[in-house]
C-alpha cells in the first residue's frame, strides 16, 4: 500500500473515541489525543464503519485542525470490526514528497490486511491469556478490565476458547 507511517487505534466504546495503540514511522508526529467519532479519516471509518482514502489530507474538509498543519498529504483507513462489533482502525499515510496517493486497490489490499491482522492479533491475545491464567474465567475478567471492547468480541463468543481444547490445558 505505502505510506511513510501507520497506526492501530481502538474504539473505547464507553468514551466514544478512538485511542491511537501502536504507531510507526511519521505517525509518531500525531498528538496522542482521542479521536471523536466522525473526526478525521479515523472517525469517519469509525462512524461509517467502511473504508476511506483522501489524497489532499490538507485541503480536505474533513481534516482534523491538531493533524492538518503535518506535512500529510494522504491518508488511508480500514475498520477493525468482529461480528459486527468496532474494534478499532487501522491507518496508513503519506507525507508530503513520499508515496502520496492511495486508490481503490490501496483500499482493498488495505482492508485484507485489517481482517487479517485483526484475527490474528485476536488469536494471539487469547493465546497468551490462556497460558497466563489458571482457568479461562480468570482470563475473562482480566480481558473485560483491561480491554473491555475486546472482551465483549471474545468472552460473549465463549466458543472461541473451545475452538482450540488443546490448548486450554
Amino acid at each position: 500500500v505505502g505510506g511513510t507511517g501507520g497506526a492501530i487505534l481502538m474504539w473505547d466504546a464507553s468514551r466514544q473515541h478512538l485511542v491511537m495503540e501502536a504507531c510507526v514511522g511519521d505517525f509518531a508526529a500525531i498528538p496522542p489525543a482521542p479521536i471523536p467519532l466522525g473526526e478525521g479519516i479515523v472517525g469517519r471509518v469509525a462512524l461509517t464503519r467502511q473504508g476511506f482514502f483522501v489524497n489532499d489530507y490538507a485541503t480536505w474538509e474533513g481534516a482534523r485542525p491538531s493533524v492538518r498543519h503535518l506535512a500529510f498529504q494522504a491518508g488511508i483507513a480500514e475498520p477493525l470490526i468482529f461480528r459486527d462489533t468496532l474494534i478499532g482502525v487501522v491507518n496508513i499515510g503519506g507525507v508530503l514528497g513520499e508515496r502520496t496517493k492511495f486508490s481503490e486497490r490501496d483500499s482493498t489490499l488495505l482492508r485484507l490486511f485489517a481482517v487479517q491482522a485483526f484475527g490474528v492479533s485476536i488469536w494471539a491475545l487469547l493465546n497468551y491469556l490462556i497460558q497466563i491464567a489458571h482457568t479461562e474465567a480468570q482470563a475473562g475478567l482480566w480481558l473485560r478490565l483491561t480491554h473491555p471492547v475486546v472482551a465483549i468480541v471474545i468472552c460473549n463468543h465463549v466458543d472461541l476458547f473451545w475452538a482450540f481444547p488443546e490448548r486450554v490445558q
